[in-house]
């Protein structure tokens, strides 16, 4: 059992708190200015020039203000939204030997040699490779095309910290024993990525493990790729390595 997280978001409250710190200080500016005006009595030439080019970048100041918040309302909406199934279908793919190519989503990767491969179990996980209890999946969550342009690169979605923080707290109320090993940035497929590792128990039945896994997430053309590794703690170092190495041939086919 691994966890694939749900892709959460800047709020729309949280973008337009940082952007009116904007309109604030052009607001101070204006106000400086208009003081120098009346202090150092300058010709009414130069303090209409003056003013009215700090008029103009207040202006675009709002400008940007506005665009920020309806961005921010947008993609505070991603979570409300019906995400469409991912398509598992066997045209969309082709294993050879222990290369895996989608032609759906466009991306390929070369999984561990021996490892048993089949179509993932969760309804976004569309493979996953096994060799015994050490296991390394891929999840795709493909946004709808309204929503093309807005979310270019893991980094429109939040920061490094803001990654730990909100897919930590994520984690912990989902399994609330869990612990959050390390989180930091990285790069896949030469895009910008992060990931996570952390510590879970698992028990079913009269069997109980500590499971340890790491989760990376990477965005590429309006999509959400997920790769998560992960097995047993006391045989994760035995598998690291190799699970890791897998996750560097992940590549994009359609890399622009």
């Amino acid at each position: 059992m691994f966890l694939t997280l749900d892709i959460p978001f800047k709020s729309a409250g949280y973008v337009v708190g940082s952007l009116l710190v904007v309109v604030i200080a052009w607001t101070a500016i204006l106000g400086v200015i208009a003081y120098l005006i009346w202090r150092f009595a300058l010709k009414k030439r130069e303090g209409l020039l003056l003013f009215t080019f700090s008029i103009l970048f207040l202006l675009a100041s709002l400008l940007q203000f506005a665009v920020g918040v309806f961005e921010g309302y947008v993609l505070s909406k991603v979570d409300e939204i019906d995400i469409a199934l991912t398509n598992k279908s066997p045209e969309t793919y082709e294993q050879v030997g222990n290369l895996y190519r989608n032609k759906e989503y466009n991306f390929r990767i070369k999984f561990p040699e021996g490892w048993e491969q089949q179509v993932g179990d969760g309804p976004h996980i569309v493979r996953k490779a096994t060799n015994g209890s050490g296991t390394i999946s891929i999840a795709v969550n493909k946004l709808p095309e309204n929503f093309s342009g807005l979310v270019t690169s893991i980094t429109d979605v939040y920061t490094a910290e803001e990654y730990r923080e909100e897919t930590g707290d994520y984690i912990t109320e989902q399994f609330p024993e869990s612990a959050i090993i390390a989180s930091g940035e990285t790069k896949i497929s030469n895009r910008d990525a992060f990931w996570i590792s952390y510590e879970t128990p698992y028990s079913t039945l009269d069997i109980n493990v500590e499971l340890i896994t790491i989760q990376y997430q990477i965005v590429h053309n309006n999509t959400f790729y997920t790769i998560t590794i992960g097995s047993p703690k006391d045989e994760f170092a035995s598998f690291e390595n190799t699970m890791k190495l897998a996750v560097s041939t992940f590549v994009f086919e359609d890399y622009q």
